[in-house]
């Protein structure tokens, strides 16, 4: 910024340019040893009072009519400059007032933020009135259409919390609603989210309810545009399914278990043979906008093996003892999978396996992939106090 007393590119300049006539004054210092004219003209005499000499403007038009010189200061008053300085210093004053603004508005989100989380505490609890219910509803009524995404992310683990406390005539009036705005949120991080409110609201519905809402959810959000937003289907997709099991069936719901479709998205698709045999690549380049390619690549997860041994004690609890052979070649292509991590999570489930299969199956079924592992380097600790009962 270029005022009066300082030039950018040049260093201090005492005075600003002055034009007069034919004359351009570029600069003149008040202090110099020697009558020589700024305008490089023949040397001028000083006045004889030099060091208090004032040069006013004068009425008659004259060369020093532009200008006021005081030698007392050493600097002059340049109306443009004023101008200029006027200008910046209110551009300054602008950009302060918007960082300030911009800093006020983060730390009043972070207190948002704050609020969501001190709530989500106490309602998991257990111990909140009716009173406090309702004043934290109508919170989380307000947050999910706070315009800053991580705010709004932070209302779905309160709307979790709240789903398992509050009477079933909220639920279905203030939290189903407020789910079904967080699902199509348009921050991915906000659908991701929402996903792990779903299984807790899920249990609070009818079934027939409940079943339709979650095909319909996990359906269209396994081809969902974001691979976080699929990999939080695949995450979730195994306690959406434990949501079918028998203690949370309600008075008049039906014995049909779990959608066959959900059943389905868990197992994955029979041709996907790399994704099962642990030889599918990580995808690192762009998906293309097109629902199929992100539905394929949902199921081409390679994280998709792992999540489904971890997942797969619950979703075999559901479906009982007389839906086994549905998943059991998911569970013997599991067993072999190369990856260790993979092994060593359905090792970790094969007690409770064996408690809903039985002896027979789990003679069958898991007592041969049990002494597999055993026999395996590092397979002894794998297995320790894993044993069938």
């Amino acid at each position: 910024m270029q005022t009066d007393s300082y030039n950018s590119s040049s260093g201090f300049v005492p005075f600003g340019p002055v034009t007069s006539n034919s004359l351009a004054l570029d600069s003149l210092h008040p202090f110099q040893d020697r009558g020589h004219s700024p305008i490089r003209s023949p040397d001028l005499p000083l006045p004889t009072n030099y060091q208090n000499s004032t040069l006013l403007p004068s009425s008659n038009g004259s060369p020093s009519s532009d200008f006021v010189l005081s030698h007392s200061t050493g600097c002059t008053h340049n109306d443009s400059s004023n101008d200029e300085r006027s200008q910046a210093g209110s551009i300054s004053n602008d950009v302060s007032e918007d960082c300030n603004k911009e800093s006020q508005e983060e730390q009043n989100a972070v207190k948002r933020l704050t609020s969501m989380s001190l709530m989500a505490t106490v309602t998991s609890t257990g111990y909140v009135d009716e009173q406090a219910q309702n004043a934290f509803v109508k919170e989380v009524e307000r947050v999910v259409m706070d315009p800053v995404y991580w705010v709004r992310r932070e209302s779905s683990f309160v709307l979790g919390a709240l789903a398992k406390v509050v009477p079933d005539e909220i639920v279905h009036s203030s939290l189903l609603p407020l789910l079904e705005r967080l699902l199509v949120d348009p921050a991915p991080l906000v659908r991701h989210s929402s996903l792990f409110a779903l299984p807790v609201i899920l249990t609070r519905l009818p079934v027939k309810h409940r079943r339709a809402l979650a095909v319909h959810t996990m359906q269209s959000m396994s081809a969902d545009e974001s691979p976080e937003v699929r990999s939080g289907v695949l995450e979730a997709l195994g306690e959406v399914i434990h949501t079918f099991h028998d203690e949370y069936r309600k008075p008049g719901d039906d014995t049909e278990g779990p959608p066959a479709e959900l059943v389905r998205m868990f197992i994955g698709r029979r041709d996907d043979k790399k994704v099962w045999d642990g030889q599918q690549p990580a995808l690192t380049q762009p998906f293309d906008r097109d629902k199929l390619r992100w539905l394929d690549s949902f199921y081409n997860d390679p994280s998709r093996p792992l999540i489904c041994a971890f997942n797969l004690p619950a979703v075999a609890m559901t479906l009982g003892l007389s839906r086994w052979e549905t998943l059991r070649e998911t569970y013997l292509k599991l067993s072999n999978n190369p990856a260790f991590g993979i092994r060593r999570t359905l090792a970790a489930s094969v007690g409770d396996l064996a408690k809903v299969l039985g002896p027979e199956i789990a003679q069958r079924d898991l007592m041969s992939c049990l002494v597999g592992w055993t026999a395996e380097p590092g397979g002894r600790d794998t297995t320790e106090n894993r044993t069938i009962p």
